[in-house]
């Protein structure tokens, strides 16, 4: 790969450049980068950057990385708090070897002790779409037609070639606006980049889920489907989603984010923090070993803290929510329910 750089660099704008000489240079250089570091669209999160050569891709330079394992996670949150170049400004060799900037998703699962405060605070502090979506779940998803979504997941970069328009606003459903209204809830007490970017985010969800369905409907064995079949299924996909990224976002409470504490965040984290570490109080208690300034502060966190679940109240005294509770209770919240299908309005209709 080094080789094949230098020579590039050696025959660019001299008369011993030809077009021939500039494709086997950089045939060498992606068939050399196969070879020690693999090929494909998703790379481990760990092992896509290289010193030398930035982040390992295809000539298109783009790719997703993916989080597998442990050392995967690790990676990922070193880089999410420490606000990494890697993050906001990913780069590395591509077509005609010429260095240059790269984009990528991430996706997959950290671990529970790897979602911690740190991270939590990093990923609202980079100017990025970043969302984890607590769940309790230890079972493997078990889907049916694997092998139909396995062909569409497959090539499913042909649907997206283009950039994905950005709609004004959300689809005319009131679902749409109800999860809409409780995102902006939260993201205004997060920082303005990051809420702008998941603004942008949610309302890219229809146009993209569009395009995935179509895209989905050329090559699926049941034919013919109707415009009406694919804006429900549209719907549906992306109504979900949107309810996903909203829970995801208040999930971000857990950790003391996304909501009026009352308190500065740095107060109301480290409360927290000293709840979970001690065995249930008295809010009198609480106020004493937690050197809290005043009896109204403390009622202001307490009640904050057991409107967002975050603590319970257990005969008379507080004890921490634990996060399995959380997490159960999250998914379940009233505020949060589970999308009306337009696809059975339209069957029945």
């Amino acid at each position: 790969m080094e080789y094949a750089v230098r020579q590039m660099r050696e025959v660019e704008g001299t008369n011993l450049f030809k077009a021939e000489q500039h494709h086997a240079l950089e045939s060498l250089y992606f068939d050399a980068q196969r070879s020690g570091f693999g090929s494909g669209r998703c790379r481990p999160y760990a092992t896509a950057w290289h010193d030398q050569f930035g982040l390992l891709s295809e000539r298109d330079c783009r790719l997703i990385l993916r989080l597998g394992s442990l050392e995967d996670g690790t990676a990922f949150r070193k880089d999410v708090v420490a606000g990494s170049k890697r993050l906001l400004a990913p780069a590395g060799f591509g077509a005609g070897l010429k260095w240059q900037a790269k984009r990528f998703g991430v996706s997959g699962v950290i671990e529970e002790d790897l979602w911690d405060a740190d991270i939590a605070r990093g990923m609202v502090n980079v100017p990025l779409p970043l969302m984890v979506l607590p769940h309790a779940t230890k079972s493997p998803l078990m889907l049916a037609d694997t092998k139909l979504i396995a062909a569409i997941t497959g090539s499913l970069h042909h649907a997206f070639t283009g950039t994905i328009e950005e709609p004004d606003n959300f689809p005319p459903h009131a679902c749409f606006s109800h999860c809409a209204a409780e995102l902006r809830k939260r993201l205004r007490h997060l920082p303005g980049d990051y809420d702008h970017t998941m603004q942008r985010l949610a309302r890219q969800l229809y146009p993209a889920c569009m395009r995935l369905v179509i895209f989905a409907a050329r090559i699926s064995p049941q034919k013919p489907t109707s415009p009406r079949e694919i804006e429900s299924l549209a719907l549906d996909l992306s109504a979900h989603t949107l309810r996903g990224l909203t829970i995801s976002t208040a999930g971000l409470a857990w950790h003391g984010l996304g909501f009026d504490a009352g308190c500065p965040h740095e107060e109301a984290a480290r409360v927290l923090k000293y709840l979970r570490q001690k065995p249930p109080m008295t809010p009198a208690e609480l106020r004493r070993s937690a050197h809290l300034n005043n009896k109204e502060m403390r009622d202001a966190l307490i009640g904050r803290f057991l409107e967002e679940d975050l603590a319970r109240m257990d005969g008379g005294k507080i004890r921490p929510t634990t996060f399995l509770e959380f997490v159960e209770a999250l998914h379940a919240r009233k505020e949060f329910p589970q999308p009306p299908s337009d696809w059975a309005a339209g069957t029945e209709q």
